[in-house]
C-alpha cells in the first residue's frame, strides 16, 4: 500500500478512483518538471530571438536608407557636374566666338588715325541712337525756355549756370523721357532740385528733370524714350513753375539745347556741335553690334 498513490476523481455519477505506483509518481513529476522547464526556456529563447530579430531588422533599414540616401547624393552631384561641364562648353564657345568677332575688328597694336574715317550711319543706326540718346523736347508743345544766364544754381545760388534748360511751364504739365533709360535717381527732396529724376542712358549719357511736382517712376525702372514720367512743378529752390532739364555725357554738362533740336532731319548736325563727345568710337560700337548680331543668327556646326 506505501509504494501506491492513489488517485480520486469525483463527478456527477460518482467517484473514482485510480491507483498509481510512487515510482511512476515520480516519473510523472519529473515529466512536468522538464516539460515546465522546456516550455520557460522555449519562451525566453524566443523571446531573445525576436529581439535579435527586430535589431537586425532595424540595422537593415538604416543601412538601407543611408544607401539610398548616399545614391540619391551622387546622383546629384552627377547631375550637378554634367550641367556645369555643359555650362563650361557653352562658355568656351562663347569666348570662341568672341574671338572669332574680335579678329574682325581692328588691330589694336596698329596706329589708327580715326579722322579719315567718314561718319555715315545707316537708317537704322540712326534710328536706334535717337531711341538711347537724349533727343527733343521732354514736353509736348511749345513751352518758353528761360534764359540760363539768369537761372541761379538749385544748391549753390550762384547765377549764370550754362548746362541745363529751364522750361517754364504751367504747374503738373506732363514729363516724358526723352530716350530709354534707367531711372538712376528718384528723389523727393524739399532743397536744391527738390523733386526730380534722373535716367541713365546707353554710351554713357544721362538726363535728369527737376523741380518736379509728381514722380511716377522709381530708382532702377526701366523706361522708354516718349514714356510719361512725372509733372511740372515749383519744388526745391526754385522762383516758380517750371522743369529745369539737363543733360550729361560721362558726368560732364551738355549743351541740352543742342540735343533738344536734335531729330531725323538735321541728324549730322550734333556732331560739329558736340566735338568732344567720340562719335565715330560710337559708330564703331554700333557696327560691332551689328556683326555679334549677326554672328549670333548664323547657324553654327553642331548647334
Amino acid at each position: 500500500m506505501k509504494d501506491r498513490i492513489y488517485v480520486s476523481i469525483v463527478d456527477e455519477e460518482g467517484s473514482k478512483q485510480f491507483n498509481l505506483h510512487k515510482v511512476a509518481k515520480k516519473i510523472f513529476i519529473y515529466t512536468l518538471l522538464v516539460v515546465f522547464v522546456l516550455i520557460v526556456s522555449g519562451f525566453f529563447l524566443m523571446t531573445y530571438l525576436m529581439k535579435q530579430v527586430q535589431e537586425i531588422s532595424a540595422e537593415k533599414e538604416k543601412i538601407t536608407q543611408n544607401y539610398k540616401n548616399t545614391f540619391y547624393q551622387n546622383q546629384n552631384l552627377k547631375s550637378q557636374i554634367d550641367e556645369r561641364s555643359l555650362e563650361l562648353i557653352k562658355v568656351s564657345k562663347r569666348v570662341d566666338d568672341l574671338e572669332d568677332i574680335v579678329s574682325l575688328s581692328k588691330n589694336i597694336d596698329e596706329p589708327f588715325d580715326e579722322s579719315n574715317v567718314e561718319l555715315v550711319f545707316s537708317p537704322a543706326q540712326k534710328n536706334l541712337l535717337l531711341q538711347i540718346i537724349p533727343n527733343g523736347n521732354p514736353i509736348e508743345g511749345n513751352a518758353k525756355i528761360a534764359s540760363v544766364k539768369l537761372r541761379p544754381h538749385p544748391s549753390k545760388g550762384t547765377y549764370g549756370v550754362d548746362s541745363g534748360i529751364d522750361y517754364i511751364t504751367p504747374l503738373k504739365t506732363p514729363i516724358y523721357a526723352t530716350a530709354d533709360g534707367i531711372v538712376d535717381l528718384s528723389r523727393l527732396g524739399t532743397k536744391g532740385y527738390g523733386k526730380f529724376i534722373k535716367l541713365t542712358h546707353a554710351y554713357g549719357f544721362s538726363s535728369m528733370y527737376a523741380h518736379l511736382s509728381e514722380v511716377l517712376v522709381k530708382k532702377g525702372d526701366f523706361v522708354q524714350k516718349g514714356q510719361l514720367i512725372g509733372y511740372s512743378g515749383n519744388t526745391g529752390n526754385s522762383n516758380g513753375a517750371r522743369l529745369y532739364y539737363e543733360i550729361r555725357f560721362l558726368g560732364g554738362y551738355q549743351n541740352a539745347l543742342d540735343y533738344i533740336q536734335w531729330g531725323q532731319e538735321n541728324f549730322d548736325s550734333i556732331f560739329s556741335k558736340q566735338t568732344h563727345v567720340r562719335w565715330k568710337r560710337l559708330l564703331w560700337a554700333l557696327d560691332d553690334l551689328k556683326q555679334l548680331q549677326n554672328h549670333r543668327n548664323t547657324p553654327q556646326e553642331g548647334a
